[in-house]
């Protein structure tokens, strides 16, 4: 297996090829050495990548990563967690890693909507820069009072998310060094309007997805809501939307690019001057108009050329502004993306042990008639 550029391992030892030697000690909340701690390494850096072993008999672990910046997750169930970034780069680990497990923490969420709270809500946790192999998300409900609570969190850095069954979906950031009470209010509603075509003075786009992230205008404020909206087969949307400045609004439609371009300065300038009225609480129309959207298609590869099958990967936008795409590869190694934006766009893969040797990027040209699909 490493003769073919594989990952070779066994409980406390993941070997990679040309990596960078990464050992270490993992100690309990009571700093006695922990065995049978399973640790999990997500690299940070370019390309990605996702990397699991477990701490042998005397707690100990020898292994080596590719270099970059990581984000590890140390877990022992029912004892304790740790949450941490490092750099590895040669010759940064000359001293052997000493991590020490946290002790868990309480952490309750009230939803507030005027003198009372908003029952029924699922409330979620999600670490900071976690994948599924890490385990870091959990999910509860709002009791009758509003209030979800969640016990034995891991101390860290979390994005918290709250589905409201007749409100708009709710994002905050969260940093959880001890037990922790987080009171939400839920902001006011004004009415956002428009239609969406497809080119200048074309026909109307039915079923366009329509997202909306507001922050409430208030000091402190640091929640965010999102709402989500469809057009009809006139290509119509209205509804009600929360009150306060615009974070993001964005529209997709099957066949089309997505709008706003973040590349695009008449895009930006069109957003924010059509949907400023929001920040004043007041009603406000806004029409769009999407273009044809390009395509990226293309295989996937081992060292020996053999096709790499469910392999998952992330396409990220060069723009803070844009969301980064899930992309599976099929039983050839083969994938398809369409509805992009041009631009230039990073490859981060995702699959535990799976890395690429330099950095993967791709430009995805201006689209002009029928384009032909990049590969």
């Amino acid at each position: 297996r490493l003769a073919a550029g594989r990952t070779q391992h066994d409980a406390s030892h993941v070997a990679v090829p040309d990596g960078v030697p990464f050992k270490g000690e993992v100690l309990d909340p009571g700093e006695t050495p922990a065995s049978g701690v399973h640790v999990v390494a997500v690299r940070q850096s370019a390309g990605g990548g996702t990397f699991e072993f477990m701490t042998n008999e005397s707690g100990k672990f020898d292994t080596a990563l590719p270099p970059g910046v990581y984000a590890f997750t140390f877990k022992l169930e029912g004892v304790g967690y740790r949450y941490v970034p490092r750099r590895l780069v040669d010759g940064s680990n000359e001293e052997p890693f000493v991590f020490t497990l946290q002790e868990p923490a309480k952490l309750e969420v009230a939803l507030l909507r005027g003198e009372g709270g908003v029952p029924g809500s699922t409330v979620t946790l999600l670490a900071a820069n976690a994948t599924d192999a890490m385990a870091l998300h959990f999910e509860r409900t709002t009791d009758a009072d509003g209030v979800a609570t969640f016990e034995e969190i891991p101390r860290g850095r979390y994005q918290l998310e709250a589905e409201v069954a007749d409100g708009p979906a709710l994002r905050q950031d969260v940093r959880l060094t001890s037990d922790t009470t987080l009171r939400i209010p839920m902001p006011k509603g004004v009415r956002l309007s428009g239609k969406v075509t497809s080119g200048k003075d074309g026909p109307p786009v039915a079923n366009a997805q329509i997202t909306v992230v507001v922050r409430p205008n208030r000091r402190g404020a640091r929640a965010q809501f999102e709402t989500e909206l469809t057009t009809d087969a006139n290509g119509i949307y209205d509804a009600v939307v929360p009150a306060g400045s615009l974070v993001r609004f964005a529209v997709a439609a099957e066949g089309h690019s997505p709008f706003p371009d973040p590349g695009s300065s008449a895009h930006r300038k069109a957003v924010r001057r059509g949907l400023r009225k929001l920040g004043r609480g007041r009603a406000t129309q806004f029409n769009v108009t999407l273009s044809s959207g390009a395509a990226l298609l293309g295989r996937v590869t081992d060292a020996n050329d053999a096709p790499v099958p469910g392999l998952v990967f992330q396409l990220k936008p060069n723009s803070r502004s844009s969301e980064a795409l899930t992309v599976r590869t099929d039983d050839a190694g083969g994938y398809r993306v369409a509805e992009l934006n041009p631009g230039w766009y990073d490859i981060w893969i995702e699959s535990p042990g799976w890395y690429p040797e330099a950095r993967l990027r791709v430009s995805i040209p201006k689209p002009s008639g029928n384009p032909e699909p990049t590969t």
